[in-house]
């Protein structure tokens, strides 16, 4: 009889090779399909703008409004005459309607002078209603921007209150400005209430009368400073004095190349122009 040793060793050696080969195939397997599948897109970081805004903040600045308020007069106002010794209350005075709902601010007219807000403005409507209750021919006027020396006359742009030349708008002293504007013909009641209203906005002056626009000049300098009412030789009367500061927008942008860029806007609607200033 033949018998074979070493057999089931050989066999057992078999069964281990076919074992791990189907092992380093399974391996294979799932390591090739590890390779097919594709990587995880990992978003590309954001690229910055070279040119064009990068921030934009948007801030409103309310100036706020004033009413003149008559009733505490002489209090915010400034008197100037040649003759310093004149009182206040001899040439200005408040009195009362018959109806004593509207305080009057009275000027006799002399001597030559003016009466000015302590305050500056700068941007701005200005609204009032006038007369002349004695004189058809009465001279005054508004003088706006007044600013360094008080005189006759000071350095101001002029609105003119007097007959039909009313409404006219002229610089005086070193007062400039692009344009003159000259009224004629302007027919009203000087002896009745009329109403006078101003817009200064950036060196752009408008004026208008009994609610008719007159026209405008541009280019005014100063551009600010106080408000004052002409006392020139004749009796005139002032009331319902109104100023309504206007309010700016201000918008702040840094552009691309490092630059800050402030914008004011007013928010008047007639107004389109922009203020800039670069830094």
């Amino acid at each position: 009889m033949d018998i074979r040793i070493g057999q089931p060793a050989r066999v057992s050696r078999f069964c281990a090779i076919i074992f791990g080969g189907a092992c380093l195939i399974l391996i294979g397997m799932e390591t090739s399909a590890q390779e097919k599948e594709p990587p995880s897109k990992v978003p590309p970081p954001p690229v910055k703008s070279e040119s064009g805004p990068q921030s934009v903040t948007a801030q409103k600045v309310p100036l706020s409004p004033t009413t003149l308020d008559l009733s505490k007069f002489p209090a915010g106002w400034v008197q100037y005459t040649a003759d310093k010794k004149i009182p206040i209350n001899q040439v200005w005075r408040v009195t009362r309607g018959k109806d004593q709902s509207d305080a009057i601010l009275m000027c006799t007219g002399e001597p030559h002078g003016y009466l000015r807000t302590e305050k500056k403005y700068q941007n701005f409507e200005f609204t009032m209603e006038w007369r002349f209750p004695n004189d058809a021919n009465g001279n005054s006027g508004v003088l706006i921007h007044t600013g360094h020396e008080d005189k006759i006359w000071p350095s101001s742009i002029q609105v003119q209150l007097h007959g039909a030349t009313t409404g006219s708008i002229f610089p005086l002293g070193s007062a400039m400005s692009a344009n003159n504007l000259q009224v004629r013909d302007l027919s009203l009641t000087p002896q009745q209430w009329n109403k006078l209203g101003i817009k200064s906005q950036s060196g752009r002056i408008t004026v208008s009368v009994n609610d008719r626009l007159l026209g405008e000049i541009t280019g005014c300098t100063p551009t600010a400073g106080s408000i004052s009412l002409q006392s020139e030789g004749a009796e005139i009367h002032f009331r319902n004095i109104q100023i309504q500061e206007l309010t700016v927008t201000e918008t702040t942008t840094v552009t691309g190349d490092g630059r800050t860029v402030i914008i004011c806007k007013k928010t008047d609607k007639d107004d389109d122009d922009d203020d800039r200033n670069d830094f």
